[in-house]
C-alpha cells in the first residue's frame, strides 16, 4: 500500500544569512532539542525535465527507489511565518525494481543535514516526539515513530559542483494506519503540528520574499 502524505515546503538560499539564523535559532529553541544533525546524508534524485508532479531518488540508508506522486496540488492551505502556504498531497511507493537514469544531466546528487521533530498527532494536541537514536540520530530514542504523526525538517543542502547552497524548512504528515479516512488525518496531522510547535518554540521568524514556496521536485528541475 502506498504511503500518502500531506507535504509543505520552502527553500532558502543560504545567502540570506540574517533569514538562516533567525529561523535556525528559533527551530533549535524549546526545551526538546530536534535530533538529528549528525552528518550528511546523500540522497541522489532522477532529473525530469517535462514534471516536476514527480519525485524519485535513492535515500542513502534505504534499499530500493523512492518515487514520490504529486496526487493533490492544492490540498489545504495554513498560515506560517506570517505566509500562506498551499499543502499538497503526496503518494509514496518503494520500488526494488526501477533504477535512475544514467548521464549528469539526468541525476542530481545532494548532500543533506537534516535536523528533525516528529510529533505524534493522533490526538487533538500533537506531543513532540523525543529524537536521537539511529545513524543520522533522526529516529525515536525509546519508541516506535507514531501511527499518525508529522516530520518538521530544517534541512541545510549542499549540490557537489554547484557553489550556491541553500537551506530547506519542511512539514510532512503521514498516515501508517488507514482505517479512518485519511484526507482529515493528514490535514489534522499538519494543523496540530504547526500548533505544538507555537507552543512549543514561540511564534516562528517572519518568512520573507527570499523563501521560496517548492516541492523537492520543482526545487531539483530549477537548479
Amino acid at each position: 500500500m502506498p504511503q500518502v502524505s500531506a507535504e509543505l515546503r520552502w527553500f532558502l538560499n543560504a545567502t540570506n544569512v540574517n533569514d538562516v539564523d533567525a529561523f535556525d535559532r528559533w527551530f533549535k529553541s524549546g526545551t526538546l532539542l530536534p535530533g538529528g544533525g549528525k552528518k550528511p546524508r546523500e540522497d541522489v534524485y532522477a532529473v525530469d525535465p517535462s514534471t516536476d508532479e514527480l519525485g524519485v531518488k535513492k535515500r542513502e540508508g534505504k534499499s530500493g527507489l523512492e518515487v514520490k506522486a504529486l496526487v493533490e496540488p492544492g490540498f489545504f492551505s495554513v498560515e506560517f511565518g506570517t505566509r500562506n502556504a498551499t499543502v499538497q498531497l503526496w503518494s509514496k511507493v518503494t520500488s526494488n525494481i526501477l533504477t535512475l537514469p544514467v548521464g549528469v544531466t539526468a541525476r542530481r546528487t545532494t548532500l543533506k543535514t537534516r535536523w528533525l521533530r516528529m510529533f505524534d498527532t493522533a490526538t487533538s494536541v500533537a506531543t513532540e516526539v523525543k529524537l536521537g537514536a539511529g545513524s543520522f540520530g533522526e529516529d525515536p530514542a525509546q519508541e516506535s515513530p507514531p501511527n499518525f504523526g508529522c516530520n518538521v525538517e530544517w534541512t541545510f543542502v549542499e549540490v557537489p559542483g554547484l557553489v550556491a547552497k541553500w537551506w530547506t524548512f519542511g512539514l510532512e504528515a503521514s498516515a501508517f494506519e488507514q482505517t479512518t479516512p485519511v484526507h482529515s488525518r493528514l490535514e489534522n496531522g499538519i494543523r496540530r503540528t504547526l500548533a505544538a510547535m507555537t507552543t512549543n518554540l514561540g511564534n516562528a521568524p517572519i518568512l520573507g520574499e527570499a523563501w521560496c514556496e517548492q516541492s523537492y521536485p520543482q526545487w531539483i528541475r530549477s537548479l
